[in-house]
């Protein structure tokens, strides 16, 4: 374990630091209602602490936009505004974990390009899992649906080609995000979360004919994924996530 330093809110009122800033508004969904605070300017989670989910997605949501900023892309162009995020939110209808990027209902917000993000936990007791906030892979992937949204408002998933586009890209960003931070793995996407239930790779020698469903938006998006990290293999990882991210323009 390391200590990383992030900006986070400090309320002067109550003389505490809370899991939030400029980039990211958290929304708890646990009963307690709680974002985590602290009287210090440190806070120190494991896994197996309910905070955790909250600094991990904040960590990993702040140093990625800081990192595109320094890409050259504009801050008051690209996600800019405060991300709602929920890194702990429970499907109550079945017993998965799923994470998903959601449009904003409000219309104006909607024009804007503006969403929130959802992180599934698991709410059934003695099974082994990992709560998808645990996995940095999966807070960029839906990251990345943020992101396309913000940039492509009027076409946003509009069609199954247009899924497949963003499955792929967002998977990309997550492996090339992934594989900076170390070599180990990094294409087995999700390959923390992913371990219960198979993840997907960003490398692959399959094409277009060879997938059996051709609806599959997940298995359409390895394809470009693939694509995009062998780029990234001959490139380099600022020439090519500056490529892929201008191309969402």
């Amino acid at each position: 374990r390391a200590k990383v330093k992030i900006p986070m809110r400090y309320s002067e009122a109550e003389d505490s630091f809370w899991v939030e800033n400029d980039y990211v508004k958290m929304i708890p969904y646990d009963p307690d209602g709680k974002v985590p605070f602290s009287f210090t300017d440190t806070f120190d989670f494991t896994r197996a602490k309910n905070g955790f989910e909250f600094v991990n997605a904040l960590y990993h949501i702040t140093v990625y936009k800081d990192y595109l900023h320094s890409l050259g892309f504009p801050r008051d162009e690209l996600l800019n505004y405060q991300l709602k995020v929920y890194p702990r939110w429970r499907f109550f209808h079945d017993d998965t974990d799923n994470s998903q990027f959601i449009r904003d209902a409000n219309a104006q917000n909607k024009k804007e390009g503006k969403g929130k993000l959802r992180f599934g936990v698991y709410h059934i007791e003695n099974k082994e899992h990992v709560d998808d906030a645990e996995d940095a892979d999966v807070i960029i992937h839906e990251l990345g649906h943020a992101l396309s949204f913000n940039l492509n408002k009027n076409i946003y998933r509009e069609g199954s080609q247009r899924d497949a586009i963003d499955e792929g890209i967002s998977d990309y960003l997550a492996c090339s995000y992934s594989r900076s931070i170390s070599e180990y793995h990094w294409q087995d996407l999700f390959n923390w979360d992913g371990a219960f239930w198979g993840g997907r790779s960003c490398i692959t020698s399959l094409t277009l004919p060879d997938i059996d469903d051709i609806s599959n938006k997940y298995q359409r998006g390895e394809l470009l994924a693939g694509m995009c990290m062998e780029l990234w293999s001959i490139v380099g990882k600022e020439v090519a996530d500056r490529i892929v991210v201008g191309s969402m323009y």
